[in-house]
């Protein structure tokens, strides 16, 4: 009696995780799609506590579902992109190669640190008594500032993954619930 039993109970999860494992994926997408729709709908600098603005659309383009291995029943959705963890929690930021940060001061600084190394550029440091350095390009005008360099920088939180999750969770449960109920009626040998 047992070793139908087992057999019976090898079966039925066998069948539950080849017919569940489509839905629970399908689950991780929704969740996945709604993420990326609250990283790509604002500028840069969101507000505190609001999700990070799109600026160059990376964060939004890095989330993904990891469906795990074929036997697991789970999926995890996130980003590998080494910002979004402070995106999400917020926290202080520190220079690890340098004495301090270089901190763009408008556009046109912003797309040279992306370019590359600062070093490169045609940069003059300006100390400042009592307050952060600059470095300024020189022009027939005189100076424009494109930098402040900080000794660090604390960013606010800017949750979009916590969000995402309360606001799709009854629509996971709901999806997954149909998927159970589907896997359950198609079992082998249910009369």
């Amino acid at each position: 009696m047992s070793v139908h039993a087992k057999l019976w109970r090898k079966q039925i999860e066998s069948h539950l995780r080849r017919t569940l494992k489509p839905v629970v994926h399908r689950a991780g997408t929704l969740v996945q799609a709604d993420m990326k729709k609250m990283v790509n709908r604002s500028g840069s600098p969101s507000p505190a506590g609001k999700p990070p603005g799109k600026d160059t659309g990376t964060l939004g383009r890095s989330i993904q579902v990891d469906a795990g291995k074929a036997d697991q029943l789970r999926v995890r959705i996130g980003t590998n992109v080494p910002y979004g963890r402070i995106q999400e929690f917020g926290g202080t930021i520190r220079p690890k190669n340098v004495k301090r940060l270089p901190v763009p001061l408008n556009r046109e600084a912003k797309f040279m640190q992306r370019r590359g190394s600062l070093r490169s550029q045609s940069l003059t440091l300006i100390p400042r008594r009592g307050k952060d350095p600059l470095l300024v390009v020189k022009t027939k005008n005189g100076m424009r500032p494109m930098f402040v360099l900080k000794k660090s920088v604390t960013l606010p939180a800017r949750p979009f993954v916590a969000p995402t999750r309360s606001r799709v969770l009854g629509r996971v449960l709901d999806l997954v619930a149909k998927g159970v109920t589907a896997s359950v009626a198609t079992l082998p040998g249910r009369p």
